[in-house]
């Protein structure tokens, strides 16, 4: 009982600010991420045993009226809720994958890996909020695409790839998680640490990050030419060791 009390909490806390449009949406949901706690599982049979409450999961995913959005959203603001009296977070921004069964390609997912491979199924960018002690808080926000088939990527280093436009190139979907991260910590002045390896090492990410009032650590890739004050030029690289041996 103590754990099923427990698996409810959590999934009122997590879920239960989800703005479905009928507080019965809103209650479904609740119990639905209640039940999948007591017994997770990545099969809907697996996790609803009464005929009754698998055809209403089902339903439920299914409906048009269910934006997951807002249960995004719904899982930010508990995550957010958590960290208020932090005096900050780290923010640690990555991509990853899901791979599904689609081999004769009738559902709606893209490539994902190798596009030579054939593999199916969502690319997705998260941002975690992270305690300075490593404990992780949950989820600030989560952005998931299906690839175009006929999506085409320019070679790297070439000209085409360096003049797209941002609406083109998959990397606005990290900048809308950048965004999203930050707008869900400033709804509760939460100061965020913002982490991204090398692949947020690129103009479009960098000027998200520069446009937010949060701190921002993303691992260089390559050196960059930059301005001194006075007109003077260096590399980025020549500078912060210059600023490291001075302890500056």
């Amino acid at each position: 009982m103590s754990e099923r009390a427990d698996s409810r909490s959590w999934a009122r806390e997590e879920f239960g600010r989800a703005d479905l449009g009928d507080a019965r949406r809103t209650a479904r949901l609740v119990a639905m991420a209640a039940a999948a706690c007591e017994q997770p599982s990545g099969m809907i049979a697996a996790v609803f045993q009464n005929d009754r409450e698998r055809e209403g999961a089902y339903d439920f995913l299914e409906s048009k009226f269910v934006a997951p959005e807002e249960m995004i959203a719904s899982i930010a603001a508990a995550t957010v809720a958590r960290s208020v009296n932090l005096p900050y977070v780290f923010v640690p921004v990555d991509g990853t994958s899901i791979t599904v069964a689609d081999r004769a390609h009738k559902r709606d997912f893209g490539n994902v890996g190798n596009d030579t491979h054939g593999a199916r199924g969502l690319k997705i960018v998260d941002a975690l909020a992270v305690e300075p002690d490593g404990t992780v808080l949950g989820w600030l926000a989560l952005t998931y695409w299906a690839r175009s088939p006929d999506r085409k990527v320019p070679a790297p280093g070439t000209h085409a790839r360096k003049t797209r436009p941002l609406e083109e190139k998959e990397t606005r979907y990290w900048v809308q998680t950048v965004r999203s991260a930050s707008i869900a910590l400033d709804e509760r002045r939460v100061r965020g640490w913002f982490q991204i390896d090398r692949e947020g090492d690129g103009r479009d990410i960098l000027m998200a990050l520069h446009e937010t009032q949060h701190w921002w650590t993303v691992r260089g890739n390559q050196d960059r030419s930059i301005e001194l004050e006075g007109g003077d030029t260096d590399t980025l690289r020549a500078q912060m060791a210059l600023r490291t041996i001075a302890g500056t």
